[in-house]
């Protein structure tokens, strides 16, 4: 007899066998999926988001976590930008997600091992959450592990996962949302609903808008082919409780959702419009291609192929096939309209990140129809075949298509269609044959994802794995600032060491998307987030700073010395050969064997005063080089206020002697793509600048100015409404060439792109007297910051007259100010900062931060959990 324990094992294995099985088939596909990144030593650290965003937010927000007992809980970060709300930046990436509190539990030197195995840890929960789904719906084990494997192995999970590893997290919470509106529906049970919403819209915001659209479609299709004999009443009494739960669930998130919907609102991400698909994308998007633009990656393993000429025939056997393919068709109508794809990315810039939906009921679809006995009837196989011919013929007409990937779905088509007629001849049951054909299948499958895998990832194919960083070189990429500044942090600790007022910035002469400062924890000028700040966007937007754009707003300032003196840069790390990069009016005060220190002698404070204003009207009468010396000489505020005197002179003075025009003639101009511009007079003691007006030239191709003058040498991409990202125009660019006591000799220009690129040229020179004045003129009246910590900032200021402070972070509902002990109104100021009225005297100021919303969002979250609550009393209490 067995005994108790052999039989209650027995029962759990057969009970949790389908995850036992996945869990092997998972490991070895996913070994052999990523093999080529184990061959050539490369992490799952992608060069650009990888590197810049999410390693850094991983390793801030540990070192935020770990020291709480420490630090206490603070909300507000100075190394971000030129200070940003932490929940409004970190709950698109971060906050909500559970995997991310897994790297809490190993110490922080092993966190890039860490990282690498979160990516497989998500992506593993993918199949999970796909198997949930298919359990709760009764399909059958083989058909069910079958979809697994195509779900988790999906084109769009084998792109985004290691490129952007929290995108799989609603790849894992489509199916349990989707579980959560079938219990509704079949149980009138809304308890997963709600759990499944709050935590989705905790996880991210932007995939809950996502997810949210697909839902509510998918429960409508859903009721109308599966419940619709119920009656209108049911239909309408359902749709009003799904709705509740669905409030419910964001009621719960409101302590995360509400400050993120205020950071997304003040963002520079809200840009309208969208582009029209060409030819090339409709082909990819149909054979699934791996290089297919706008995140449309459809690419599901070939058995799909297979599954749709079934669950066609079975449409009306079984109602689950008219549910899924009518939301598949709906689906392909979205990845075709270009407005759709902008309407699923918050009527922004077209994007179909949420095509994961169409991979999962895809591979729902072959779950549903997938037999375990692999027993088809002689119309199923024909129809299968006329499927598998109409794609081949498409294949064959189509010209923008890879066709090693083609012959992939074909290849392996033909094989698993050879499996099925050799099942189908065999009319008896036995077991060995039928085992064996279900373990073909497996092979297939399996093999298909792998070579699909391989052909994605392989250099052989493609440069995808090369955009990934060698997992040896992950700290010293960090160290050296990207491998653009050797010894970088060495260079900071040392100025930490020697200054510790904490209360300044650093620069550097190199012009990336970063968040070195989050990484080395220092006050900088460069910011790399999704979110950003729009106040600041704006004002780097009115002075043209080159580079700047809806994910980093800064940038550097590319170098000019005006306005980041007011920003309060006090020093300058240049790597070696740079040195004509550094900005008018600082000195060497340390010589590295790979990189030079330098500070500012007019350094600034991060808090200036200003006795006068101007209107933001009279603001925009000037040049973009005009309104930057704007900004040292008065306040630029929206209305009028009481605490200082209306000054509209500055506005002539301004134009009068802030910029010269330089004569100049152009050589060596070549087929449109290289010229000179020779100077034809000296510039003595000036910022010199290049500015490109009104550029025309061929919309649909990528752009780029490259300028050389002297050791200085900078490439600004053209945008325009299709080739940004974010649907942001560059028709002007203005280019910092750096400053000299003697400007004289060539500038050298260079294009690329395609066809004839039309514009005017500006050679501008900005005499420094003016800025020396405005610097004596700010010192005169200083403000003593006395702490400047974590969200706060004290001081003291002895103004002779009354006017404005203004503190240079980034404008936010989220700062109240305090002068004598007493609140007082927190104004706009120069377009991107906060600033206060000030009367005659002397005083003691302080500022504090809170996240705008965060009480509110909190006492929805408490009401909304405690709803939550009652539902779960009341609920067992039926039971």
């Amino acid at each position: 007899m067995q005994s108790l324990s052999e039989k209650s094992f027995k029962k759990l294995l057969g009970k949790y066998k389908v995850y036992f099985y996945y869990t092997i088939i998972f490991t070895i596909i996913s070994f052999l999926a990523f093999y080529c990144y184990i061959t050539l030593g490369k992490s799952f650290i992608w060069q650009t988001d990888g590197l810049k965003q999410h390693y850094v937010i991983l390793y801030d927000f540990n070192n935020i976590v770990r020291n709480i007992l420490k630090d206490g809980i603070y909300l507000f970060s100075w190394n971000m930008g030129l200070g940003l709300d932490i929940i409004g930046q970190y709950s698109y990436y971060i906050l909500g997600d559970p995997f991310a509190y897994i790297s809490l539990l190993f110490p922080l030197k092993y966190l890039k091992y860490v990282y690498e195995i979160l990516v497989i840890i998500r992506m593993y929960f993918v199949g999970i959450a796909f198997i949930i789904f298919c359990r709760y719906n009764k399909k059958e084990l083989f058909g069910t592990l079958i979809g697994a494997i195509v779900y988790t192995f999906s084109g769009f999970v084998l792109f985004a996962a290691v490129r952007h590893p929290y995108f799989t997290n609603p790849v894992i919470m489509l199916p349990l949302i989707f579980l959560g509106i079938d219990k509704i529906l079949k149980e009138e049970k809304y308890l997963v609903f709600i759990i499944m919403i709050a935590i989705l819209a905790i996880m991210n915001y932007y995939f809950f808008y996502m997810v949210t659209i697909l839902a509510f479609a998918y429960a409508i299709i859903k009721y109308i082919i599966q419940y619709r004999k119920n009656g209108i009443k049911d239909f309408l009494n359902k749709f009003l409780k799904t709705f509740i739960s669905f409030i419910i669930g964001v009621m719960i998130a409101g302590i995360i959702l509400l400050p993120t919907i205020y950071a997304y609102i003040n963002s520079a991400r809200s840009g309208v419009g969208f582009s029209y698909y060409d030819l090339e994308y409709y082909e990819k998007v149909i054979f699934g291609q791996p290089d297919t633009a706008y995140w449309s990656k459809t690419y599901v393993a070939s058995i799909v192929l297979l599954m749709i000429p079934i669950g066609i025939i079975n449409i009306k056997k079984i109602k689950e096939n008219r549910t899924v393919l009518l939301n598949i068709l709906i689906y392909i109508i979205i990845l075709f309209v270009p407005f759709c794809g902008s309407l699923m990315n918050g009527f922004s810039f077209q994007s179909n990140r949420w095509v994961f939906a169409y991979c999962f009921l895809t591979s729902y679809l072959v779950a549903i129809n997938l037999k375990s006995d692999l027993k088809y009837n002689v119309k199923q196989i024909i129809w299968v075949l006329g499927f598998v011919i109409l794609y081949i013929i498409l294949a064959l007409k189509a010209t923008n298509v890879k066709r090693e990937f083609v012959l992939l779905s074909i290849a392996f088509s033909a094989m698993t269609i050879t499996v099925l007629i050799v099942r189908n001849l065999l009319k008896k049951e036995h077991n060995v044959i039928k085992n064996i054909c279900k373990a073909l299948i497996f092979i297939l499958v399996s093999g298909n994802v792998i070579i699909y895998a391989y052909g994605i990832y392989s250099p052989e194919f493609g440069e995808y794995v090369e955009q990934f960083i060698d997992f040896s070189k992950v700290d010293k990429t960090y160290n050296n600032y990207e491998d653009k500044i050797k010894d970088f942090d060495k260079s900071i600790d040392f100025i930490k060491q020697n200054d510790n007022k904490k209360i300044y910035r650093v620069g550097t002469p190199i012009y990336t998307n970063n968040n070195m400062s989050i990484m080395h924890e220092f006050k900088g000028l460069n910011y790399y987030l999704s979110i950003g700040n729009g106040h600041i966007s704006n004002l780097t937007n009115e002075l043209l700073s080159r580079g700047t754009g809806a994910t980093n707003a800064l940038n550097e300032l590319d170098s000019r010395t005006k306005i980041t003196t007011l920003l309060g840069c006090k020093y300058y790390i240049v790597p070696n050969g740079k040195e004509d990069y550094v900005p008018y009016g600082y000195k060497k005060i340390k010589e590295n064997k790979n990189n030079k220190i330098y500070v500012n002698e007019n350094n600034l404070t991060i808090g200036v005063f200003y006795d006068n204003f101007i209107l933001k009207k009279d603001y925009e009468k000037l040049t973009p080089l005009e309104k930057e010396q704007a900004l040292l000489d008065t306040a630029v505020v929206e209305e009028n206020i009481k605490n200082a005197k209306y000054d509209e002179s500055i506005i002539n003075e301004i134009k009068s002697d802030t910029t010269k025009e330089v004569k100049y003639k152009i050589k060596d101009e070549k087929n449109n793509e290289k010229f000179t511009v020779e100077l034809e007079e000296e510039v003595k003691k000036s910022e010199l600048y290049i500015l490109f007006e009104n550029i025309k030239c061929d919309e649909n191709a990528t752009h780029s100015f490259e300028v050389k003058y002297g050791d200085v040498s900078k490439t600004q991409d053209i945008k325009n409404k299709i080739t940004s990202a974010y649907y942001i125009e560059r028709r002007n660019i203005l280019i910092n060439l750096g400053y000299k006591d003697t400007h004289k000799g060539k500038i050298t220009v260079e294009l690329d792109g395609k066809g004839q690129h039309i514009f005017d040229i500006k050679i501008i020179a900005v005499p420094m007297e003016k800025y020396d004045k405005s610097i004596q003129n700010l010192k005169k009246t200083e403000f003593n910051v006395t702490v400047c910590d974590k969200d706060y900032i004290r001081g003291t200021i002895n103004n002779e007259k009354s006017g404005v402070l203004q503190i240079s972070t980034s404008y936010s509902k989220g700062w109240k100010a305090y002068v004598d002990g007493k609140e007082t109104e927190v104004m706009k100021v120069n377009t991107g900062f906060i600033g206060i009225g000030l009367d005659k005297g002397e005083h003691e100021i302080y500022f504090k931060y809170n996240t705008p919303y965060l009480k509110i969002g909190t006492s929805i979250t408490v009401i909304g959990i405690l709803i939550l609550i009652i539902i779960i009393i009341r609920s067992r209490k039926r039971k």
